[in-house]
């Protein structure tokens, strides 16, 4: 895949989708790019005839192939400003948030490593308990992430971001 990209070459590819038993495989693959997000590497892709760009988790690609076809990226393709768009959930949005949130059950401590912003505030309040001050953009993957720790994170502030948590919750439980 990096010479794929290195070279501006298409290439072919197995890719293991979640909840699929069997890799798919891709016969014409026209790399755009590589993303890191967090420990996460993404490929940013065409595939085959298609013009929209795919977002493919590295960690998923069984094997790849370099093809000798030139790439042919979407005409006018800019990496920067797809990731800008909000692919990935950042970019270079206006709703920045003063967020405080207490990570339970170790939930947070990866956050002592990898902070949230470079202005973050951490303060361990017990063993496995840490609070997180951070301004950060509010996006959906912050929404999403917060979410998905259920249990192990209560949101302080702001008060916005704390009831549209809540309300995900509830919703959940509802179904």
């Amino acid at each position: 895949m990096y010479e794929a990209l290195l070279k501006d070459r298409q290439m072919e590819m197995e890719y293991q989708p979640v909840g699929v038993a069997a890799p798919k495989r891709y016969v014409l693959v026209n790399p755009l790019g590589l993303v890191q997000q967090g420990a996460m590497v993404y490929l940013v892709a065409t595939i085959y005839l298609y013009r929209d760009p795919r977002i493919l988790t590295l960690h998923r690609v069984r094997s790849a192939r370099l093809s000798e076809t030139p790439a042919e990226p979407p005409e006018g393709f800019n990496l920067q400003g797809y990731i800008q768009s909000g692919a990935f959930g950042f970019g270079e949005y206006d709703r920045w948030i003063d967020l405080v949130a207490v990570f339970k059950s170790g939930a947070g401590e990866h956050l002592l490593e990898t902070p949230l912003s470079a202005e973050q505030q951490a303060e361990r309040l017990t063993p496995g308990e840490v609070k997180i001050g951070a301004r950060v953009i509010c996006t959906p993957q912050l929404v999403w992430w917060l979410t998905g720790l259920g249990p192990d994170v209560e949101i302080p502030a702001p008060d916005g971001l704390r009831e549209e948590i809540a309300q995900r919750h509830r919703s959940a439980c509802g179904l």
